[in-house]
């Protein structure tokens, strides 16, 4: 529960705000309105506090799951991004020739790492940040310090890797190619097998233990997800473009995006799945350890995109002005979900609706002359 007070004195007049949400709802409610990008990636810490998307202008950050965001870093084009466990450990990319860069204070400064090939097209770090693992253009590079150096991992091929995840101990790893197989290493990518068939695979998730994985074919194809490690997969969800994927740790909530198309979420590890959002160019997806919270960016070409946020309550902002004799109580039309309750005893559970409330088609409003010395607002959901 959540309360935020505000006073005028002249009437002694306080509105508070309580929120009660529940994340165990069918589809997923998302929000947007978060810094217009052309985004490429995101990525969250396991509570989902800490957040982080790139772009080719700049990288973003988030210290309260998504409800403001800060520049970060504007020295490289960014492309792809990566965070350990507690958010503070980073590595990323801009995706060009341009080697992999690693932080250890949250994003505010990045070290370049010249030992890696250049056009990564994406990173994976185990819970502690320590190990890496990144897939480029010419081959899959792994680093046991946390950047610090990498190693060339040649039997994984040259290929036109897409996507790379890893368990939270970053020993096993799962790697899919654009035009190929997936493919699956247990020994922190030292050697790999080859797994399923050849397909368009665009991204690629795994649980904390490594066991239950799930990748996208954008060919249009299927979500496929297996349950022992990548030996064996099964195909779900609709027949669509899929663009990006997600898990939590325990592997049963899913989140994937369709690139101009929909948000799927699932809560059974991928049998059932519930369609979420409108169409948009979606271009990434992140979820928290354990699911609650969802993190989407979208890449619509020269007009960009925006950051989307699911599972994390944003309320209206509510407002009160002194009007003499009276006071009026306002918020944003239409704020969906939301309703104004009133209480002369902030102590007290008897909160009961305010009546007369109406709009203008910009806010919605209350002019009340409070008869009593003390009276509390709040919006409920």
């Amino acid at each position: 529960m959540n309360h935020k007070l505000f006073a005028i004195s002249a009437l002694s007049l306080l509105c508070a705000f309580n929120s009660q949400f529940s994340t165990a709802r069918a589809q997923a409610i998302w929000t947007s309105g978060f810094w217009t990008a052309q985004w490429g990636a995101i990525a969250c810490s396991a509570d989902g506090t800490k957040v982080y998307a790139a772009s080719p202008g700049e990288m973003v950050a988030s210290t309260d799951s998504g409800v403001t965001w800060a520049s970060r870093n504007t020295s490289q084009g960014w492309h792809v991004v990566t965070c350990s466990a507690d958010g503070t450990k980073l590595a990323a990319s801009c995706g060009d020739a341009t080697s992999v860069f690693t932080s250890t204070d949250s994003g505010t400064t990045f070290t370049v790492r010249s030992d890696t090939p250049g056009y990564e097209v994406s990173i994976a770090s185990s819970a502690d940040g320590t190990k890496l693992v990144e897939a480029s253009y010419y081959d899959i590079y792994t680093s046991i310090n946390s950047g610090t150096n990498w190693v060339d991992q040649p039997e994984s091929g040259r290929l036109n890797w897409s996507s790379v995840a890893c368990s939270t101990n970053g020993t096993k790893l799962v790697a899919v190619v654009h035009g190929g197989w997936i493919y699956t290493s247990t020994d922190s990518g030292v050697t790999w097998m080859p797994r399923d068939s050849s397909r368009t695979w665009n991204a690629v998730a795994s649980s904390a233990d490594g066991t239950k994985l799930v990748a996208v074919d954008g060919a249009p194809g299927h979500i496929y997800t297996s349950t022992d490690s990548g030996t064996n997969w099964t195909p779900r969800g609709v027949t669509t473009n899929w663009q990006a994927v997600a898990s939590s740790a325990d592997g049963t909530k899913l989140v994937a995006a369709v690139h101009y198309g929909q948000i799927y979420t699932s809560t059974d590890s991928g049998t059932n799945w519930t369609a979420g959002d409108t169409n948009r160019a979606w271009q990434g997806v992140a979820c928290s350890a354990d699911g609650t919270k969802l993190f989407a960016v979208e890449n619509a070409g020269a007009s960009g995109g925006q950051i989307y946020i699911s599972g994390v309550v944003i309320p209206p902002k509510l407002n009160i002005i002194n009007l003499g004799s009276s006071v009026g109580v306002s918020w944003p039309y239409p704020s969906t979900g939301w309703t104004l309750q009133q209480n002369t005893n902030l102590t007290s559970a008897s909160w009961s609706p305010s009546s007369g409330v109406t709009n203008n088609g910009h806010v919605n409003y209350i002019i009340v002359a409070p008869s009593a010395r003390n009276l509390f607002f709040r919006l409920h959901s």
